[in-house]
Protein backbone atom coordinates (compact mmCIF):
# COMPACT_ATOMS: atom_id res chain seq x y z
CA UNK A 1 0.00 0.00 0.00
CA UNK A 2 1.05 3.32 -0.92
CA UNK A 3 0.10 6.46 1.21
CA UNK A 4 2.54 8.88 -0.42
CA UNK A 5 5.53 7.92 -1.66
CA UNK A 6 8.07 8.20 -4.34
CA UNK A 7 9.47 6.52 -6.90
CA UNK A 8 12.60 6.92 -8.45
CA UNK A 9 14.13 4.91 -11.20
CA UNK A 10 17.43 3.27 -10.98
CA UNK A 11 18.87 5.54 -13.95
CA UNK A 12 17.51 8.52 -13.61
CA UNK A 13 14.48 10.23 -13.40
CA UNK A 14 -12.23 21.40 -36.29
CA UNK A 15 -18.93 20.11 -41.55
CA UNK A 16 -16.88 21.64 -38.91
CA UNK A 17 -16.48 18.72 -36.26
CA UNK A 18 -14.47 18.41 -33.11
CA UNK A 19 -12.38 15.15 -33.08
CA UNK A 20 -14.03 13.26 -30.48
CA UNK A 21 -11.82 10.73 -28.39
CA UNK A 22 -12.28 7.19 -28.01
CA UNK A 23 -13.18 5.58 -24.92
CA UNK A 24 -9.46 5.69 -23.24
CA UNK A 25 -7.68 8.75 -25.33
CA UNK A 26 -7.94 12.47 -23.93
CA UNK A 27 -10.09 15.28 -24.57
CA UNK A 28 -8.08 17.91 -26.06
CA UNK A 29 -9.56 19.28 -28.51
CA UNK A 30 -7.51 20.37 -31.67
CA UNK A 31 -8.09 23.08 -34.06
CA UNK A 32 -10.27 21.49 -36.72
CA UNK A 33 -11.32 22.78 -40.40
CA UNK A 34 -13.86 22.67 -43.31
CA UNK A 35 -13.54 23.19 -46.54
CA UNK A 36 -15.52 23.56 -49.97
CA UNK A 37 -15.97 21.76 -53.02
CA UNK A 38 -12.94 23.46 -54.34
CA UNK A 39 -10.92 23.01 -51.56
CA UNK A 40 -11.12 26.81 -49.89
CA UNK A 41 -11.29 26.87 -46.35
CA UNK A 42 -14.12 28.24 -44.96
CA UNK A 43 -14.37 27.33 -41.06
CA UNK A 44 -12.15 26.56 -38.60
CA UNK A 45 -13.20 26.15 -35.04
CA UNK A 46 -10.50 27.11 -32.21
CA UNK A 47 -11.65 25.69 -29.13
CA UNK A 48 -15.06 27.03 -29.19
CA UNK A 49 -14.73 30.05 -31.45
CA UNK A 50 -16.03 29.56 -34.78
CA UNK A 51 -14.03 31.34 -37.87
CA UNK A 52 -15.79 32.29 -41.27
CA UNK A 53 -13.62 32.73 -44.25
CA UNK A 54 -15.01 34.63 -46.91
CA UNK A 55 -13.91 35.03 -50.45
CA UNK A 56 -14.45 37.00 -53.40
CA UNK A 57 -15.72 35.35 -56.88
CA UNK A 58 -11.95 34.91 -58.15
CA UNK A 59 -11.28 33.57 -54.90
CA UNK A 60 -9.00 35.79 -53.12
CA UNK A 61 -9.68 36.22 -49.26
CA UNK A 62 -11.63 39.00 -48.69
CA UNK A 63 -12.21 38.51 -44.65
CA UNK A 64 -12.12 36.22 -41.41
CA UNK A 65 -15.24 36.52 -39.28
CA UNK A 66 -16.16 35.13 -35.79
CA UNK A 67 -19.54 34.40 -36.33
CA UNK A 68 -20.04 31.89 -33.19
CA UNK A 69 -18.86 30.97 -29.99
CA UNK A 70 -19.97 28.51 -27.73
CA UNK A 71 -18.79 28.63 -23.72
CA UNK A 72 -17.99 25.25 -23.38
CA UNK A 73 -16.51 23.51 -26.52
CA UNK A 74 -16.60 19.84 -24.84
CA UNK A 75 -18.10 18.10 -21.75
CA UNK A 76 -16.92 15.60 -19.20
CA UNK A 77 -19.45 14.56 -17.03
CA UNK A 78 -16.99 12.41 -15.15
CA UNK A 79 -18.46 9.26 -12.52
CA UNK A 80 -22.12 8.73 -13.35
CA UNK A 81 -23.60 5.54 -11.83
CA UNK A 82 -25.45 2.96 -14.46
CA UNK A 83 -29.56 3.97 -13.93
CA UNK A 84 -28.65 7.21 -12.66
CA UNK A 85 -28.48 10.57 -14.11
CA UNK A 86 -26.04 13.16 -14.09
CA UNK A 87 -26.76 16.82 -13.30
CA UNK A 88 -27.33 19.07 -16.65
CA UNK A 89 -24.73 21.51 -18.66
CA UNK A 90 -26.06 24.28 -19.76
CA UNK A 91 -23.98 25.23 -23.78
CA UNK A 92 -24.48 28.64 -24.67
CA UNK A 93 -23.89 29.53 -28.19
CA UNK A 94 -23.29 32.88 -28.60
CA UNK A 95 -23.60 35.25 -32.30
CA UNK A 96 -20.74 37.39 -32.05
CA UNK A 97 -20.91 38.22 -36.00
CA UNK A 98 -22.88 40.36 -38.17
CA UNK A 99 -25.41 38.25 -39.72
CA UNK A 100 -28.50 36.24 -38.13
CA UNK A 101 -27.72 32.33 -37.31
CA UNK A 102 -30.11 29.93 -38.54
CA UNK A 103 -30.28 26.74 -36.99
CA UNK A 104 -32.36 23.76 -38.25
CA UNK A 105 -31.58 20.83 -35.38
CA UNK A 106 -30.13 20.03 -32.57
CA UNK A 107 -29.44 16.08 -31.50
CA UNK A 108 -26.89 13.87 -30.14
CA UNK A 109 -24.87 11.28 -32.11
CA UNK A 110 -22.03 9.04 -31.81
CA UNK A 111 -20.94 5.70 -30.64
CA UNK A 112 -22.73 6.16 -27.16
CA UNK A 113 -25.56 8.58 -28.10
CA UNK A 114 -28.13 6.67 -26.22
CA UNK A 115 -26.61 7.73 -23.03
CA UNK A 116 -26.56 11.34 -23.70
CA UNK A 117 -29.92 13.09 -23.15
CA UNK A 118 -30.86 16.52 -24.33
CA UNK A 119 -32.94 17.99 -21.43
CA UNK A 120 -32.72 21.75 -22.67
CA UNK A 121 -32.93 23.25 -26.35
CA UNK A 122 -33.77 27.09 -27.29
CA UNK A 123 -31.84 26.83 -30.20
CA UNK A 124 -33.82 24.14 -32.90
CA UNK A 125 -35.86 25.80 -35.63
CA UNK A 126 -34.29 29.21 -33.84
CA UNK A 127 -32.54 32.24 -35.63
CA UNK A 128 -29.99 33.75 -33.22
CA UNK A 129 -29.78 37.68 -34.14
CA UNK A 130 -26.58 39.08 -33.50
CA UNK A 131 -25.02 39.65 -29.78
CA UNK A 132 -27.67 37.20 -28.96
CA UNK A 133 -27.90 33.95 -27.42
CA UNK A 134 -29.27 30.29 -27.51
CA UNK A 135 -28.52 27.45 -25.00
CA UNK A 136 -28.82 23.29 -24.94
CA UNK A 137 -28.50 21.29 -21.92
CA UNK A 138 -27.57 18.16 -22.08
CA UNK A 139 -26.87 15.40 -19.63
CA UNK A 140 -25.28 11.85 -19.24
CA UNK A 141 -27.72 9.15 -18.09
CA UNK A 142 -25.90 5.61 -18.56
CA UNK A 143 -27.47 2.32 -19.16
CA UNK A 144 -24.61 0.22 -19.05
CA UNK A 145 -20.51 0.46 -17.57
CA UNK A 146 -17.49 1.53 -19.16
CA UNK A 147 -16.32 4.60 -20.90
CA UNK A 148 -18.76 6.68 -22.97
CA UNK A 149 -18.72 9.04 -25.89
CA UNK A 150 -20.87 11.09 -28.19
CA UNK A 151 -21.71 14.65 -29.47
CA UNK A 152 -24.01 17.30 -29.71
CA UNK A 153 -24.71 18.42 -33.09
CA UNK A 154 -26.26 21.49 -34.03
CA UNK A 155 -26.63 22.29 -37.44
CA UNK A 156 -27.07 25.87 -38.72
CA UNK A 157 -29.19 26.70 -42.42
CA UNK A 158 -27.36 30.18 -42.06
CA UNK A 159 -24.81 29.76 -42.90
CA UNK A 160 -24.66 27.17 -44.77
CA UNK A 161 -22.50 24.11 -44.63
CA UNK A 162 -21.73 24.68 -40.70
CA UNK A 163 -22.33 21.99 -38.15
CA UNK A 164 -20.98 22.83 -34.67
CA UNK A 165 -19.97 19.46 -33.05
CA UNK A 166 -19.70 19.62 -29.11
CA UNK A 167 -18.33 16.40 -27.82
CA UNK A 168 -19.73 14.71 -24.59
CA UNK A 169 -17.70 11.73 -22.46
CA UNK A 170 -18.59 9.93 -19.20
CA UNK A 171 -16.93 7.67 -16.91
CA UNK A 172 -13.39 8.69 -17.87
CA UNK A 173 -11.56 8.10 -14.54
CA UNK A 174 -8.51 9.67 -14.74
CA UNK A 175 -7.55 12.76 -15.31
CA UNK A 176 -4.55 15.26 -15.58
CA UNK A 177 -5.30 18.51 -12.76
CA UNK A 178 -4.32 21.13 -15.61
CA UNK A 179 -7.06 24.13 -16.28
CA UNK A 180 -8.56 22.55 -18.19
CA UNK A 181 -8.21 19.33 -17.00
CA UNK A 182 -7.90 16.78 -19.30
CA UNK A 183 -9.47 13.11 -18.80
CA UNK A 184 -8.47 9.64 -19.65
CA UNK A 185 -9.42 6.01 -18.63
CA UNK A 186 -6.17 4.33 -18.52
CA UNK A 187 -3.59 5.12 -15.94
CA UNK A 188 -1.28 4.48 -18.38
CA UNK A 189 -2.55 6.91 -20.88
CA UNK A 190 -2.50 9.94 -18.49
CA UNK A 191 0.75 9.14 -17.43
CA UNK A 192 2.09 9.55 -20.87
CA UNK A 193 0.42 12.97 -21.68
CA UNK A 194 2.02 14.42 -18.42
CA UNK A 195 4.23 17.19 -18.34
CA UNK A 196 6.72 17.43 -16.11
CA UNK A 197 5.80 18.77 -12.37
CA UNK A 198 1.84 17.76 -13.50
CA UNK A 199 -0.45 15.83 -11.18
CA UNK A 200 -2.18 12.81 -12.20
CA UNK A 201 -5.98 12.24 -10.05
CA UNK A 202 -7.68 9.07 -10.30
CA UNK A 203 -10.93 8.06 -8.91
CA UNK A 204 -11.66 5.93 -6.19
CA UNK A 205 -11.47 2.58 -8.40
CA UNK A 206 -9.79 -0.36 -8.99
CA UNK A 207 -7.43 -1.06 -12.40
CA UNK A 208 -6.05 -4.10 -13.54
CA UNK A 209 -3.25 -2.97 -15.44
CA UNK A 210 0.24 -2.16 -14.94
CA UNK A 211 1.91 1.32 -14.69
CA UNK A 212 4.90 1.48 -16.76
CA UNK A 213 6.92 4.78 -15.52
CA UNK A 214 9.49 5.36 -18.50
CA UNK A 215 9.82 9.08 -18.74
CA UNK A 216 12.99 11.43 -17.30
CA UNK A 217 10.10 13.55 -15.43
CA UNK A 218 8.54 13.89 -12.20
CA UNK A 219 4.97 13.69 -11.75
CA UNK A 220 2.30 12.98 -8.52
CA UNK A 221 -0.82 10.68 -8.68
CA UNK A 222 -3.14 10.94 -6.40
CA UNK A 223 -5.70 8.19 -5.89
CA UNK A 224 -8.89 7.96 -4.14
CA UNK A 225 -10.96 10.86 -5.99
CA UNK A 226 -15.25 10.96 -5.74
CA UNK A 227 -16.71 11.39 -9.41
CA UNK A 228 -16.14 14.95 -9.57
CA UNK A 229 -12.97 15.30 -8.16
CA UNK A 230 -13.23 16.95 -5.39
CA UNK A 231 -13.05 14.59 -2.57
CA UNK A 232 -10.90 12.28 -1.68
CA UNK A 233 -13.55 9.37 -0.61
CA UNK A 234 -11.33 6.30 -0.56
CA UNK A 235 -8.23 4.63 -2.85
CA UNK A 236 -7.71 3.68 -6.14
CA UNK A 237 -6.08 -0.21 -6.55
CA UNK A 238 -3.94 -0.50 -9.06
CA UNK A 239 -4.14 -4.37 -9.71
CA UNK A 240 -0.90 -5.03 -11.59
CA UNK A 241 2.58 -3.44 -10.93
CA UNK A 242 4.00 -0.14 -11.14
CA UNK A 243 6.86 -0.74 -13.21
CA UNK A 244 9.91 2.08 -13.11
CA UNK A 245 12.77 2.56 -15.55
CA UNK A 246 13.07 6.62 -15.43
CA UNK A 247 11.70 9.58 -13.58
CA UNK A 248 10.09 9.94 -10.55
CA UNK A 249 6.07 9.47 -9.61
CA UNK A 250 5.24 10.55 -6.10
CA UNK A 251 2.04 8.67 -5.48
CA UNK A 252 -0.85 9.04 -2.76
CA UNK A 253 -3.91 7.27 -1.59
CA UNK A 254 -2.80 4.33 -4.23
CA UNK A 255 -3.09 0.26 -3.19
CA UNK A 256 -0.98 -1.87 -5.31
CA UNK A 257 -2.31 -5.71 -5.78
CA UNK A 258 -0.64 -8.25 -7.41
Amino acid sequence: MHNESSIKAANGLIVLVFIVAAAGAAFAEPITYTYDATNRLIYANDNGTIIQYVYDKVGNLLQRNKPLTVDHPFKDFGNVYVGTTSAAQTFTISNVGTGNLAISTVLINGPDNTSFIITGDTCSGGTILPSTTCTVQAAFSPSTLGSKSANIQITFSTPAALTLTIPLSGNLYVRIARTPSVYFSPLQDAYDAAADRETIQSQAMTFVTDLNVNRNITVRLDGGYDGSFNTVIGQTIVNGQIHTSSGTITITNIKTRK
